[in-house]
């Protein structure tokens, strides 16, 4: 737990420093110096409203809304625009000793300026099970490894993911910092009988804070929380996530954009009969251009 506790810390001192730079940004937007000229701008231009503004990172995350790859931002698409990626992600779990990618698609709509729908579909799991005979689960695939097939190879279609956020606050806009809500619903798609699913609806919900610090930085946290579904044969735990994140969205040394992300899950009940692997943290960093 002491990975949690650190990342609510670092939410909370996020929130508590944010009125101090706050008025550091509110000076310099009255002296004129929080502008930038186009020829200075690294990322891209977009119009809204008749007013041009800088592109900070728009790309969508592993969930599809904007943000780092396995962290929400506050921050949403301007209204009308658009934003997609496709991915691979990859995860080694016991028990069991799993061997677990997503091939998938990922895309986001801006709705309004504060109201962003998002999308994360997986068009291929891929799982592996070296190990069936331990006893336990991994929360996300209870089912894996108890079929006929394993161990050995399944692959199959993934689960798709719909969702909304919506922001409150944007300090690019002049508020304290930036302050969203993410809604989101998994549609149990993925062939629970393969293994490569929970084969039932769960749910997740997350407060995000952002913080920009100019062209140096953005600063990101997150607390959620996921509500699982059981499968009739299994008890599975709903869970509660935490995730910090920077990424440099003016990079003085080039036009790659880099970024670092971190984020635990924390399951709140276990199945009763057998160990099950109820604790993942997770580190990302990227480089995008």
């Amino acid at each position: 737990m002491r990975r949690g506790r650190s990342t609510v810390w670092a939410l909370g001192a996020l929130l508590a420093a944010a009125p101090m730079v706050a008025a550091q940004d509110q000076n310099k937007t009255a002296a004129g110096t929080d502008d930038v000229k186009r020829e200075d701008v690294h990322t891209w231009v977009v119009t809204t409203d008749g007013q041009d503004y800088e592109v900070r990172p728009a790309t969508p995350s592993y969930f599809g809304d904007t943000g780092l790859f396995h962290l929400s931002s506050a921050y949403t698409l301007f209204k009308g625009k658009a934003a997609f990626s496709l991915f691979r992600d990859n995860l080694d779990r016991d028990p069991k000793d799993l061997d677990f990618s997503i091939h998938g698609i990922s895309a986001a709509y801006g709705v309004t300026s504060r109201l962003e729908i998002f999308a994360q579909i997986g068009l291929q799991n891929r799982l592996d099970i070296d190990h069936p005979e331990q006893p336990g689960n991994f929360n996300d695939l209870p089912g894996a490894g108890l079929t006929a097939e394993s161990p050995g190879w399944q692959d199959g279609f993934g689960d798709v993911r719909l969702g909304a956020k919506y922001g409150f606050l944007n300090d690019h806009h002049g508020d304290p910092l930036g302050l969203a809500a993410k809604l989101a619903i998994k549609l149990p798609t993925a062939d629970d009988k393969k293994g490569l699913g929970t084969g039932e609806v769960s749910w997740e919900a997350d407060l995000i804070a952002s913080k920009s610090l100019g062209g140096s930085a953005d600063l990101h946290a997150s607390v959620g929380y996921v509500g699982n579904s059981d499968p009739d044969a299994y008890d599975i735990g709903n869970a509660w996530k935490l995730g910090v994140g920077v990424n440099i969205p003016r990079a003085a040394f080039s036009r790659f954009r880099p970024s670092c992300s971190t984020r635990s899950t924390r399951a709140t009940r276990r199945r009763a009969s057998a160990p099950s692997a109820s604790r993942r943290i997770r580190s990302t960093s990227s480089w995008a251009r």
